[in-house]
């Protein structure tokens, strides 16, 4: 299998007979990829990938019990500044738009600096069928994104349609001196070539959100369509999950979408193909309004692979409508028997949807720009074949260190641990624009 890729098509994956286990199997973590692609030239992230047998290893029928408990540092933080001092004005405010040409450095200037509540979000809108990543972002200081990342160092994802940014994605400690401002120049590249001219928009995000909408949209023809009250649980244990990992006050709603909506999500990502999510989009009603959109559906293809959740944008962009990079997708057929279990494996979906990475990917070779998720290191590989998985890293706290724990942050690339959030992630996912005051 070819560790290194020079374009979207080489994507990490944990293959073999053994590691594709039916969703139906709910063996804990066996099979479990939620991979993203190594970096190339230009850097290459694909959709979030969660497979589909870890999404359900710590699944139980809708009345097996009380829910889970809420992780340790659930609790919501104040969505203000610490000083109590709140903006005036709209939360979001548009600082550049304009028509630019891909594989330009288009400049635009970002002053005042930004200060330390505040964030920059970068889209880049182009043809559906296409994907696009923002592969330079410069200041006078130097390059704001690229690997490895951390620090004053964001990471960046390719995305179906609409490329995107969010800077700072650190937990770095605020310094005015080094705060991203001044004249700045951004560069958009479609990845596997091709030349043209998107639509770029610069936002600037003066201060943290504290609510968020999810809409969840279901196909009427899906096998669960029909199954209301592990609807109704389900979109409770979202709200509640959500809620407790972002630190914001998330509101979950629900729409059935007409017969004639997908109810499948078909992409090739070898081939560098993720038109379904365009075909989801389409899909969309007009009318859903501000959030984030989660799609249900009964399968996720991908060339042979079986997921059990993509997120088309990380992070999703920030204008909603009816784009490919708007959807995030989850695999529901278990959805009557596990809601809780599918309201998992939508969290940590949306969570990618908000700008957050793995903590840990697959091959242990990189991991998220955060100081304060825990990182699972290669030498935890106990088995030899390359991959870590949550029963090797040390999932609620078991196993020895350095691996002891690793995998109990709900943005590790499988489940199966604990599923605590930490106050970094939360920062990240309170600068994205879909949240409000």
């Amino acid at each position: 299998m070819t560790r290194r890729a020079a374009l979207l098509g080489a994507w990490l994956c944990a293959c073999g007979g053994g590691e594709h286990t039916s969703l139906d199997a709910a063996t804990p973590d066996a099979g479990a990829h939620d991979a993203r692609p190594e970096d190339a030239t230009p850097l290459a992230d694909s959709p979030s990938r969660l497979s589909d047998a870890s999404l359900f290893a710590d699944a139980r029928p809708v009345d097996a019990g009380a829910p889970d408990a809420a992780p340790p540092d659930a609790a919501v933080p104040d969505a203000e500044p610490p000083d109590g001092a709140v903006p005036d004005g709209e939360r979001v405010v548009v600082v550049f738009e304009g028509e630019v040409a891909l594989d330009d450095m288009t400049p635009f200037t970002l002053a005042p600096p930004l200060g330390p509540e505040e964030a920059l979000f970068l889209e880049a809108r182009g043809a559906p069928d296409a994907v696009y990543q923002f592969t330079a972002v410069d200041d006078a200081r130097g390059p704001r994104i690229g690997e490895p990342a951390g620090g004053a160092v964001s990471r960046t994802s390719a995305n179906p349609e609409t490329a995107t940014a969010l800077l700072p994605n650190t937990d770095a400690p605020f310094d005015a001196a080094s705060a991203l401002g001044g004249e700045l120049r951004v560069q958009v590249r479609a990845l596997g070539g091709g030349a043209g001219r998107v639509m770029l928009r610069a936002l600037r995000v003066r201060r943290p959100a504290a609510a968020l909408r999810v809409q969840v949209v279901v196909p009427s023809t899906a096998e669960f369509a029909g199954a209301a009250d592990a609807l109704v649980t389900f979109a409770d244990a979202l709200a509640s999950r959500c809620t407790e990992r972002f630190g914001v006050e998330v509101t979950v709603e629900t729409t059935t979408l007409g017969p004639a909506a997908p109810t499948e999500l078909f992409i090739e990502s070898a081939a560098g193909d993720l038109g379904g999510f365009s075909t989801l989009a389409a899909a969309l009603p007009e009318d859903l309004g501000p959030g984030l959109r989660l799609y249900l559906v009964d399968q996720i293809h991908d060339g042979v692979d079986r997921i059990g959740g993509l997120s088309g944008g990380l992070p999703a962009p920030a204008s909603p409508g009816r784009g490919a990079a708007e959807v995030t997708a989850v695999r529901a057929k278990l959805l009557p028997d596990f809601p809780e279990a599918v309201a998992d494996a939508g969290t940590h979906e949306l969570g990618h949807a908000l700008g957050l990475w793995h903590t840990t990917e697959p091959f242990g070779d990189r991991a998220d720009p955060l100081e304060d998720t825990p990182t699972c290191p290669l030498v935890c590989d106990t088995n030899g074949d390359g991959a870590l998985f949550a029963r090797e890293c040390g999932g609620r706290a078991e196993g020895e260190a350095p691996c002891r724990g690793t995998a109990d942050n709900f943005m590790f690339w499988t489940l199966g641990g604990d599923w605590v959030a930490t106050p970094g992630q939360r920062q990240v996912v309170r600068r994205h624009p879909a949240g409000t005051d």
